[in-house]
């Protein structure tokens, strides 16, 4: 199969996989650890708004994983990925969030379609952002916020900002481009320049060849010519 076809079913198969597990994750999270509450509140993320009768999902426990360091519990957060910009105002958040994701959707786009055979890392690198920036504009078209469950911490002493799959698949497509920046991509170019020497010595050799035919078949018509003349 061609790989300019290839590559988009690993797109679109990568991006579609994290994006379900995400989902999915946050579904069995909201109903599990969280329970909805009917009661006299703004709009969610949106402390400025009218106040007004609505169904709010509120956290009701925790589950842990590692005592002290790991659990997961239910967290609405208004900002991006691991809490970014969550003490702005909505008015502010939700058209940088809108407008920095579809720029950002338009660039891994254009990246991927340059992309060449022997960068598959980043093929895998660049579905599985695609993927976590997706699933979390899922949330806050729907929702108005990003459900985060996944809580890592050292005791009650530090605290790493509460985050979920789509924040994972963004970070792990980010750590493979880096991989690739560091470790492959020398490998690449040195490859790639190796094999543009031998396709430029390759080309010289026929020229000097093709050179060389021409100059006997020259002088061939140049001694037909002379035992005409004669």
């Amino acid at each position: 199969m061609d790989f300019k076809i290839q590559k988009w079913i690993w797109l679109v198969g990568i991006a579609l996989l994290v994006v379900a597990l995400d989902q999915l994750s946050k579904q069995w999270v909201s109903a599990v650890l969280a329970k909805p509450v009917l009661g006299f509140y703004p709009p969610a993320c949106d402390a400025d708004g009218p106040v007004e009768e609505r169904e709010r999902m509120a956290a009701n426990k925790k589950i842990t994983v590692v005592a002290d360091y790991f659990h997961l519990r239910y967290v609405e957060n208004c900002g991006g990925a691991f809490g970014f910009l969550s003490g702005q105002r909505e008015s502010l958040r939700k058209p940088f969030f809108y407008v920095t994701s579809v720029l950002a959707s338009i660039f891994l786009v254009y990246l991927f379609i340059r992309l060449k055979q022997r960068e598959k890392v980043l093929l895998v690198a660049f579905s599985s952002i695609l993927g976590g920036a997706i699933g979390n504009v899922i949330d806050r078209v729907t929702l108005g916020y990003v459900v985060d469950f996944i809580d890592w911490h050292v005791r009650e002493q530090a605290r790493w900002p509460t985050f979920n799959i789509a924040d994972i698949g963004i970070t792990v497509g980010l750590v493979l481009i880096l991989f690739d920046s560091f470790f492959l991509a020398p490998k690449r170019e040195k490859v790639e320049k190796q094999e543009k020497d031998k396709r430029e010595k390759k080309e010289k050799q026929e020229k000097k060849r093709q050179e060389k035919a021409r100059e006997k078949e020259e002088e061939g018509e140049e001694g037909e010519q002379e035992s005409v003349n004669d």
